[in-house]
């Protein structure tokens, strides 16, 4: 490995959408219909916390995470590097993009948010 780059979401990948689509295939997995404005308002970085705010029982929290991972990685198949708003200098080889993700925690973060 040559390299490892951590990106800001939106810096180099929007994965936001992905994201959503990945929260709203889970609610709906549970029988809940995804709200955008509900969404927007339970929103929080503790996503247990805020599933819990939609509706889904605390105790099918590491079900729930299961199944986000399994929506977001298909969602994620579809996602690619944002186009390049200035090319630092031609002489440098094309990139080869690997993708990787952080999964949703599946204990309670101490500090009451996850990534």
């Amino acid at each position: 490995m040559d390299a490892i780059v951590f990106d800001w979401d939106g810096t180099l990948v929007d994965t936001l959408p992905a994201i959503t689509r990945a929260n709203a295939e889970v609610l709906e997995s549970y029988g809940l219909a995804f709200d955008p404005d509900a969404y927007r308002a339970a929103y929080s970085p503790d996503w247990q916390e805020m599933y819990v705010r939609l509706g889904i029982e605390r105790s099918l929290m590491a079900e729930a995470g299961a199944r986000w991972l399994v929506a977001y990685g298909r969602e994620m198949d579809g996602v690619r590097p944002m186009p390049a708003r200035r090319r630092p200098s031609s002489g440098l080889p094309a990139p080869a993009w690997r993708w990787a993700s952080s999964p949703p925690a599946t204990g309670r973060s101490s500090r009451n948010s996850s990534s």
